[in-house]
């Protein structure tokens, strides 16, 4: 699970299986800023987000090692998932 929050991605770290898909649940509460436009640009992946409620984004299988780098449209709020 993400929060995504006024100001930004909690947490901000995560770590996920390497070699399985994951799906990311992104989940908002009254959430207005920039960060409810989120990025992988690593994926080509753009998703709007609703100001509440919950939006699960597939990630296909990555290897070991590998960090996926996510962001808001604007580049202010960021996070990273590490796959291990």
């Amino acid at each position: 699970n993400i929060h995504v929050k006024n100001d930004g991605y909690y947490p901000y770290q995560s770590f996920a299986p390497a070699g399985e898909a994951i799906r990311l649940h992104l989940i908002t509460n009254e959430t207005r800023s920039c960060s409810r436009a989120f990025v992988i640009p690593d994926l080509g992946l753009q998703v709007l987000l609703d100001a509440n409620g919950e939006k699960v984004v597939e990630v296909p299988a990555q290897k070991a090692g590998t960090t996926l780098n996510y962001a808001c449209s604007m580049g202010m709020y960021t996070g990273v998932i590490t796959f291990q």
